[in-house]
């Protein structure tokens, strides 16, 4: 309980939308989907891992603090900004829920995150390099109501246990 009260209480600043532009983040882009809101996110990762240098998502009603609620039916998107500490040929990500037990969950093709880094963007990932992951998270209608923290793990590839990153994020279903 007290990890997920920690979610909540994080603190973070910045920009309502941001893109990858000169090495830096800026405000006030529009993102595929329309507008999204910066979210306080708990770091999950191994110390001295890469972090996630800010995380937005739509729908998201109460941030920063959270929980995000999504209608079951609905898609959540997840911007997530970060910086490569090391080059990146194929970064890969697993999604888990906590249900009482770590679930995990599938994300599809948005796993692989060189194929959802942005137009023109390719990989190797480059160290130094900012980079917006985008994600799609759908929201089952047979998924019961409640909330939940959720885990996003990058690592180096599909199947590897070098974890690259780790936040995590409230959230609840409607």
């Amino acid at each position: 309980m007290l990890y997920f009260l920690s979610l909540i209480l994080l603190a973070s600043a910045g920009a309502d939308l941001i893109f990858r532009n000169s090495g830096s983040w800026s405000g006030a882009v529009l993102v595929p989907g329309g507008p999204a809101d910066q979210i306080y996110v708990g770091n999950c990762g191994p110390e001295g891992s890469m972090k996630a240098d800010a995380v937005y998502m739509s729908p998201c009603p109460l941030a920063p603090q959270g929980p995000c609620a999504v209608n079951k039916g609905d898609t959540a998107k997840i911007y997530v900004n970060f910086t490569a500490t090391e080059d990146l040929d194929a970064p890969y990500t697993y999604v888990y829920g906590r249900v009482g037990v770590w679930v995990p969950y599938s994300i599809g093709d948005y796993a692989k995150v060189c194929s959802h880094i942005g137009e023109g963007v390719t990989c190797p990932l480059k160290t130094g390099e900012k980079y917006q992951y985008y994600v799609e998270v759908p929201v089952l209608e047979e998924y019961p109501s409640l909330t939940l923290p959720v885990e996003f793990k990058m690592y180096k590839e599909e199947g590897s246990d070098d974890e690259l990153m780790c936040f995590a994020l409230a959230l609840r279903i409607v």
